[in-house]
């Protein structure tokens, strides 16, 4: 398995942000998660992608998916990230820091 990712600050502020946020399901209201991720697809609606990827790779275009997606996942299951990542996972994060915050 071969990242052709070059390890730079834009990319460790991007991975930094999603653990930050995948860990906030513990102390975080779980209404603040779900803003955080509508202001990100508010984000992405308005500036066409994410602030981050645009610092790393110059351009708004998931390039981590095209260019390192096809060695760890099947040709197949790459056209369902984009949905998987923007609004499946968040919404399971939601859903979980929902039930984690009423017992």
């Amino acid at each position: 398995m071969k990242i052709k990712q070059k390890l730079n600050i834009w990319f460790v502020l991007h991975v930094l942000f999603f653990v930050v946020v995948i860990s906030s399901i513990f102390w975080l209201p779980w209404y603040v998660l779900l803003f955080i991720f509508l202001i990100l697809r508010i984000q992405d609606v308005i500036l066409g992608g994410c602030i981050l990827t645009k610092l790393e790779y110059g351009s708004y275009d998931r390039r981590f998916d095209a260019e390192n997606g096809k060695y760890i996942l099947p040709k197949k299951i790459l056209k369902f990230i984009p949905i998987t990542v923007d609004w499946i996972i968040p919404g399971i994060l939601v859903i979980i820091s929902y039930f984690i915050k009423q017992n």
